[in-house]
């Protein structure tokens, strides 16, 4: 599938991720014409090369389609044309391990059973924010990046930063 020109007004979503050796934290935003609609964050599987279900997703644009999942019983978007994946898909969880590949979206960040990994509190309101915020909307192009000590990278790539980098997306 393609990317092709979104028709006018059209939100799109912007990831913005920072990986360590544990998760990657980012901030998952919604923008209508350069406006911000919406912001959460987002957990998702350490970087590993783009490994098949124990990796986050790679920087780059993709489609991204709301599509009935079988596995979870109801609509999820869905990430397409993600080199050497399929079935990325942005659903509820709390921590990175709950996740195969995918993305978790929450209202912030919390180590919520302190085990000095980053999880994410809220998951399924802040799915519904997506979801409410996108409205009628069924598919639309997600842009992944990848941040490496506030340095856009390149397609493809994802940062590595230390866990201090990635503790402090908590606070901000």
């Amino acid at each position: 599938m393609p990317l092709t020109t979104l028709p006018p007004g059209t939100p799109e979503i912007f990831l913005d991720t920072v990986s360590t050796k544990t998760v990657t934290t980012g901030y998952l935003t919604i923008r209508r014409n350069g406006v911000q609609l919406l912001r959460v964050v987002s957990i998702e599987l350490p970087w590993k090369d783009n490994a098949n279900g124990i990796s986050c997703v790679p920087a780059g644009d993709y489609p991204l389609v709301l599509e009935r999942s079988a596995k979870f019983g109801k609509d999820l978007w869905e990430l397409k044309d993600v080199p050497g994946r399929s079935e990325c898909k942005i659903h509820v969880c709390n921590y990175v391990s709950q996740l195969e590949g995918c993305i978790g979206p929450g209202e912030e960040f919390r180590d919520i059973d302190r085990n000095g990994i980053i999880d994410v509190v809220k998951s399924e309101a802040a799915l519904q924010r997506i979801n409410t915020t996108m409205g009628k909307v069924r598919r639309t192009i997600i842009h992944v990046r990848g941040i490496d000590d506030a340095r856009i990278l390149g397609p493809g790539m994802n940062g590595w930063a230390n866990e201090r980098l990635a503790g402090g997306l908590s606070s901000r």
